[in-house]
């Protein structure tokens, strides 16, 4: 694994990896896609019922977004049962519509880079393949734009934050010209 990971992983983290000793075996991640059941375009749904968390969406673990969205799906049911009980399930799945686009939009054109995923390349992840390897480039050696990434990652801002000048302006003049 290590091995592997020298194509790829900064050497400060590498050095760490090395040193590190395992806790137990490796266990693989047994769900072979992500998986987004649209709800919210359902014409009916079930009176009386209610689906969330994965139930709705489930992501590759990676990038650590399901239990996040599962609280966005949480807060977004709490605003739906504030406004009563009529047509709750429509109400639910069009308001957790939105977070779970932003999540989905990121994780999938993140496994997207990868050749071996099978999926459509939208014209969008088409042209955002190369921004998205400079930005993930200049996280290596800017705090700054790490910091940024990892909050839009996060779904704590909302992706066009990483459009800020300042960002921009980082992106631009980081010494990574390789890309």
């Amino acid at each position: 694994m290590i091995d592997y990971a020298e194509n790829y992983t900064p050497a400060g983290f590498l050095n760490t990896v090395r040193a590190a000793e395992p806790i137990g075996n490796p266990h693989r991640y047994r769900i072979p896609s992500s998986q987004w059941r649209r709800y919210h375009k359902m014409r009916r749904f079930p009176v009386g019922l209610l689906v969330s968390g994965d139930a709705i969406c489930s992501f590759n673990p990676i990038y650590g977004q399901g239990m996040t969205v599962s609280a966005l799906e949480a807060l977004a049911l709490q605003h739906c049962l504030h406004e009563g009980l009529d047509d709750l399930a429509h109400r639910y799945f069009r308001a957790t519509a939105k977070p779970i686009s932003i999540a989905w939009r990121l994780a999938t054109t993140s496994d997207l880079q990868f050749p071996e995923t099978e999926g459509a390349r939208s014209a969008t992840a088409r042209i955002g393949s190369k921004p998205t390897a400079r930005l993930l480039t200049v996280c290596e050696t800017d705090a700054v734009v790490a910091a940024q990434f990892f909050k839009v990652s996060g779904l704590i801002d909302p992706p066009t934050r990483l459009l800020k000048p300042s960002i921009v302006r980082r992106l631009a003049t980081s010494r990574h010209q390789n890309l």
